[in-house]
């Protein structure tokens, strides 16, 4: 079994993409939880922007489970073919 580029980068990328869109989604929801959400807050809801920034971060977070499930799934079959 060889482990290449695109699987360390799909592995280690993927999670710190997955990292990086949870903290967004976190973010934003301790914004709306003060008493007098910040300026960043305020302007995303005034323009309508929040089902975007949601539906953004599900599809990022999507594509990485997809990728990391292909590359899963490619290092498994190896492991199969080699028996």
């Amino acid at each position: 079994m060889r482990f290449g580029y695109y699987e360390s980068i799909v592995l280690l990328g993927g999670m710190v993409v997955n990292i990086l869109a949870v903290l967004v989604l976190e973010i934003f929801w301790a914004w709306s939880n003060r008493d007098i959400p910040g300026g960043s807050w305020y302007y995303i809801v005034s323009r309508d922007w929040t089902t975007r920034l949601i539906t953004l971060c599900s599809a990022v977070i999507r594509a990485r489970i997809s990728a990391q499930a292909i590359t899963y799934s490619m290092m498994l079959a190896s492991l199969v073919l080699e028996n």
